[in-house]
Formats: C-alpha cells, structure tokens, sequence
C-alpha cells in the first residue's frame, strides 16, 4: 500500500464533532473515508460495503459496542485488518493484549491533524 487514493480507512467515532474533523483531515490527505457512530453502526456499515477496508480507527469508549470488542469481531473475517484505537485514556487503560498485536496501534487524545496524519500514514506504510 502506498498510495491515500486507493486507501479506504473504516472511522468510528460516537463524538459527531470529532467525527467530521478527522473525517475531513484524511479526505485532505486523498483517503476515501466510511464514517460510523459507534460498533453497531460499523457492522451494519460492513454488511453493505463491497470494498475492502484498509484501516480501522476506532474510539475505544463508545455506546452499544466499544471499539475493541468491534476489532474483536472485524478480526474474525478480517485477521490482517490494522487499527488505531482513539483514547483519551492511558494506554495502561487498554489492555496489554489488545495492544501486543502488530497490527493495533494507539493514538491519545487529544491529538493534532498532522498527528493524527502521521500516524496514519505509519500504520498503511505510506511515505
């Protein structure tokens, strides 16, 4: 992967305001962006969506489904899915295991646009 254009990147916030900021943060940056309100609303989201998704940015602390029993399930059919949680906790909050694979990556709140870009680009290998 290296290129923003052909990158669909999954993103579930339940905070709308946050939300469209990181929304409109990667559209600048050329990633196609699927928006969803908490776990539920992703896997309902999934269940219509024909491409693949990429990446996984997920609030951790959401209503109805929290983002990592939503990583849980997405790894199910999706084993190689990378995903950047979204906390305004402690890392030392989230369990070891959720962040001890190489494919889960952290990122607190709160976080500047380029942070969050950086960030990004790290995880999908994109210089």
């Amino acid at each position: 992967m290296g290129d923003p254009s052909t990158t669909t990147i999954l993103l579930v916030e339940d905070e709308p305001e946050v939300r469209n900021v990181i929304c409109r943060v990667l559209g600048k940056h050329g990633f196609t962006v699927l928006q969803a309100a908490d776990g539920l609303d992703a896997l309902q989201l999934l269940s219509r969506q024909t491409a693949p998704i990429d990446l996984l940015i997920s609030d951790v602390v959401m209503p109805n489904m929290n983002g990592i029993e939503l990583r849980k399930r997405l790894l199910e059919s999706r084993p190689d899915l990378k995903v950047i949680f979204l906390s305004g906790y402690p890392e030392g909050m989230l369990q070891r295991e959720t962040l001890s694979t190489g494919n889960t990556f952290l990122i607190e709140k709160p976080f500047t646009p380029s942070q969050l870009a950086d960030k990004v680009k790290s995880v999908l290998g994109i210089a």
